[in-house]
Order: structure tokens, then sequence, then C-alpha cells
């Protein structure tokens, strides 16, 4: 295999092998998923309050009480203390590990545990007791003098965050300085938006808190119209969410991120000869092309009928593909396979409440867009390109 002369190995990327030649298993996952979608969707409806209310205590513990989050925001602090002295101070190698940790390891965890109990990185986001020191410090610790954020702004200041924590991570891989550098772009960056709008920034502005978020939004663990901790299916929530500007370009960054990681992991890709010097480069349009073609896609299948929300579950599906496969191909499969399934339920229960009887109408651009983004994780990540 031809590769550029000093090109830099990838410190999270691993091979994953195929399960079974395409199209084969594109052909079977793919009507598996088509035909338990359309039954599930057809056969069910959404119903509120459904689930399992928490018993008091456990609910108590989980309710973001004070206890809790300054437990999990002195942890953070900790981590991020930690992750930052080790990578500026410490020998090569603990550097290395720790970069890999940071635009690797932790958003693996970030999306296991989001995806179970809904938005945890809240809870630990060392930003957010810097951003209440620095509303203390301005003389308005209660946030009352600050901006509203714009209705419009949504998640589109997380998706450019995200994008260029993907693009740290495929472009400049295993290199502390890039690591470091990126921290602090962002820390300027989310401590301006705080000083302007609060913390209420760091709800749409921090792209680990948007990532956490978006996928927290899955989680069996939700809360009832009085605020009481619950568990159960996340159909309604997802059904009744809304439609926040820019979740279409979140979801792109992240399956764009994803994407040009498996792209470049191919053997195709490996084949390639490149020019010398634009190792970087080549990455970099690889990366800028997924994120806007995905998200013109989903703007086309999602913007004019409110099904935008219905987004999240391929979200998931990419990260569990991008996090699992490389350990357990199998579980990488499914977790792929079922968020693209789940996001054709939520879709149609989010135009059977809009359009009634004219939904299936509604619902063809979206179902195009899940079987263009179900072939193209299937084929990257298990095709043995």
């Amino acid at each position: 295999m031809n590769r550029l002369v000093g090109a830099p190995v990838l410190a999270h990327a691993s091979a994953t092998p195929a399960l079974a030649p395409l199209p084969l298993l594109l052909l079977v996952v793919m009507g598996a998923v088509a035909a338990v979608a359309t039954l599930v969707a057809r056969q069910s409806a959404v119903t509120q309050g459904s689930g399992l209310f928490l018993p008091s205590v456990p609910a108590q513990v989980a309710g973001h009480g004070w206890s809790l989050r300054w437990i999990g925001q002195a942890l953070g602090l900790a981590g991020a203390a930690a992750l930052v002295m080790t990578a500026a101070l410490g020998a090569p190698a603990p550097a290395a590990r720790m970069t890999h940790l940071a635009l690797s390891d932790l958003w693996a965890w970030v999306a296991v545990l989001s995806l179970l109990f809904g938005p945890v990185w809240r809870l630990v986001n060392p930003l957010r007791p810097l951003a209440a020191a620095l509303l203390r410090v301005s003389g308005d610790p209660a946030g009352e003098t600050v901006r509203a954020l714009p209705a419009t702004l949504g998640w589109w200041p997380a998706a450019a965050g995200l994008l260029a924590t993907g693009w740290v991570a495929l472009v400049l891989p295993g290199r502390p300085i890039a690591l470091l550098s990126l921290l602090a772009v962002l820390l300027l960056a989310h401590l301006g938006g705080v000083a302007v709008f609060g913390d209420r920034w760091l709800d749409r502005g921090d792209p680990i808190e948007a990532y956490s978020a978006m996928l927290g939004a899955l989680a069996p663990i939700g809360r009832g119209a009085g605020g009481t901790l619950h568990v159960g299916s996340p159909r309604h929530r997802l059904a009744t969410l809304p439609d926040v500007p820019g979740t279409a370009a979140l979801v792109s960054a992240l399956v764009a991120w994803y994407a040009t990681d498996a792209i470049v992991e191919t053997e195709a890709w490996h084949a390639s000869v490149f020019p010398a010097g634009t190792w970087g480069l080549s990455r970099t349009l690889v990366l800028l092309a997924c994120a806007a073609v995905v998200g013109m896609l989903a703007a086309w299948a999602t913007g004019r009928h409110g099904l935008t929300p219905a987004l999240l579950p391929i979200a998931a599906g990419w990260a569990l593909g991008h996090h699992l496969a490389p350990l357990a191909p199998a579980l990488g499969l499914v977790g792929l396979a079922a968020g693209h399934l789940f996001a054709i339920v939520v879709a149609h229960d989010r135009a059977v409440l809009r359009y009634g009887a004219q939904a299936p109408a509604a619902l063809l651009e979206f179902r195009a867009l899940v079987v263009v983004l179900l072939v193209a994780g299937l084929t990257l990540r298990f095709g043995g390109l």
C-alpha cells in the first residue's frame, strides 16, 4: 500500500473487519431496518407519560442537586487540569496518550453514558465552574444582565466547535500542541460567549456538551411534564422535541468526522498516492466535503417538514458504529442499524403529529436520507474497502 512519506499514524484508528461481503450484508441489514421500522411506526402510537417513575431517593440523587453538581464539577476540573498538565509538561508518550484520551476515548464514554443516563456532561463540564466564576467576578452571579441567546443561534456554535475538534483529531492526531491550541481557542470563545450571554451559552456553544445533550435525548431516563424523573421510551420526547436551529449542522459535523475517519482507514485510501505535503490537506477536504454533503441532504430531507430532531438517532447510530466497531464489529453494526431504524420511527411520529393522514408524503425525502447514510456507514465501516 502506498502512503505519504512521513505521514503520522492515527493514534485512535483501528481497522474494522468486514462481517460479510457487500452487497449481501447491505441488503440484509437495510431490509431488516426498513421492515422493522415500518412495522413499529405503523403498529404503535406515541403515548405521553409512559414509563416507570423513579423512587424519590434515586430521583433526588439523579436530579442534578447541588451536591451532585459540585462533585461532578470538581471531578471535571481535576480531570481537565490533569489533561492540560500532562499534555503540556508530560513526557512524549504520556502526552500522546492524554491527547488520544481527549480526542477519542472521552467522546466514546460520553456517548455511551449519555445514551444511558441523559446529558451527563453538563454535570462534569469544567467550563461551568469557570463560567460561574466569571459571572461572579463581573458582579452578576445570577446572569440577570446578560443578553438573551438569539433564537436563531441554536446549535450552530457547537457544530463549528465539533467540526474543529474533528479536524484536529483527523489532521493533527497524537500532537499535544494541537490539542492544547484547540482547548485554548475553545476556552476563549466560551468565556467570551458567557460574558455576553451568561452560562446559557454553554448549552448551545460547547461542542461536547451539545454532543452529550444530542445523544442524551435518546436516553431511557427523562423528565415528565412536572420535572419528575422516569424511565421509559424516549419516543414521545423525540416526537415533540422542539426543532432547534443548527441541529442538522451539528449532526452533519459528527457524521462528517466519523465518516472521514472511516474513509481514511480504508484500503482504497491507503492504496492511493497523494502528492507530497498534502496529507493533511486531503483529510481536510474530505472532512469539509462530507460535512457539506450531509448538511445539504439533511436540510433538504428535514427542514420543510419539521423532522430535524429525527436526525438525532442517526447521530447516535454513527457514534455507536464508530466507537464499538473496532472493539466488537457485531455491536457496531447493531448500533449503526438501530440508530437508523429509530430515526425512521421518530420521523414517522413527527410527521403524523403534524400532517395526519398526509404523513407518508412528508417522509419520502427523510427515508431517502436514511438509506444514503446507512449505505455509507455500512460500506465505510463494514464493507472492507
